[in-house]
């Protein structure tokens, strides 16, 4: 059993969702560890949010809340850092209001780190829930660290920020998240991790992580706030990222390729999503030759849903 006096600091952003920020919330309020400081910040929604949180509250003690006013709002990551600043755990976690946690994620988070004290950040692998026409479909990560210097560039030690628990003190030092970067925020705070601490992961997936196909506002889907957050990482990074050898420059352009290629046919732009992922097909596997091939003749809803089956299939035997 993990022990009980370490204090975990969850931070939970939402914005005009409650009805996704109920199955959140009761996700961590349901953790087999009990130790929690569950911060809740609000981003000035407008809808029942308040009212919701507030009744959640009077039942137990350990939900905080904090809503931003319209004039103080900045984006997702200003108010990811507004519960770091108001996190008093050894540790901070974070949630983002359309994800679930695992019920022993913390459990089995907090005994990683207190029988590993050399690591002051882990992820761990997730279970990807595509929501289409009211029906899930599932697959999973199988996230793999390199030790080799710089790589963590190349291969992200965690892919979402629902899956990072990191010791409040790392977060303080670097600075929390950065408020300028349009999109990928979590990627760009893992490289600042890596560059401060030792990190790890845990190979089991902990969290699900969902996607509304069909939802064109998910930012997730927004290929130019992507370009310009590539731009902007190779601006930040240009020191480290020039020592780089080139097969890890190679990998990462393929890499950043693949990610652009998927924004562009999960927003069913299938002609931007072959013309761009097209030239670097000779080196990848054999699922994205089915998902090329496939892309000429589905949207992606129905190509996700075959791969999801097909995955089903595969873990069965």
């Amino acid at each position: 059993m993990a022990d009980s006096s370490w204090l975990v600091s969850v931070v939970i952003t939402t914005h005009n969702r409650r009805n996704l920020l109920e199955r959140a919330l009761k996700s961590v309020l349901n953790q087999t560890y009990k130790n929690l400081e569950i911060i809740v910040v609000d981003d000035n929604s407008s809808d029942d949010t308040e009212d919701y949180i507030r009744q959640v509250m009077k039942r137990d003690h350990r939900v905080k809340y904090k809503k931003i006013p319209l004039e103080e709002t900045r984006g997702g990551n200003y108010a990811r850092n507004t519960g770091i600043r108001m996190a008093s755990g050894e540790t901070v976690a974070f949630l983002d209001d359309d994800d679930e946690w695992k019920p022993d994620k913390t459990e089995i988070q907090v005994n990683y780190l207190n029988d590993n004290t050399r690591i002051k950040a882990v992820s761990c692998d997730l279970e990807y829930v595509y929501v289409i026409g009211g029906k899930e479909y599932v697959s999973y990560s199988n996230l793999k660290i390199n030790h080799q210097p710089y790589d963590f560039f190349v291969s992200s030690w965690m892919n979402v920020t629902s899956t990072m628990m990191i010791y409040k003190g790392i977060l303080d030092a670097i600075g929390g998240f950065d408020e300028n970067i349009p999109a990928i925020q979590e990627i760009e705070l893992s490289y600042r991790v890596c560059m401060s601490c030792e990190v790890d992961i845990i190979k089991k997936p902990l969290i699900r992580y969902y996607q509304y196909l069909g939802n064109s506002t998910q930012i997730t889907n927004n290929v130019n706030k992507y370009l310009l957050a590539l731009n902007y990482i190779e601006t930040k990074f240009e020191k480290e990222l020039a020592c780089l050898t080139t097969d890890q420059r190679q990998r990462l352009e393929q890499n950043n390729i693949r990610n652009v290629s998927y924004r562009y046919l999960r927003s069913n732009c299938r002609k931007e999503y072959r013309k761009t992922l097209k030239p670097f097909l000779k080196n990848n596997g054999l699922k994205n030759w089915l998902e090329y091939i496939l892309s000429f003749l589905f949207k992606y809803e129905i190509i996700t849903k075959l791969e999801s089956k097909l995955y089903v299939l595969k873990k069965r035997k």
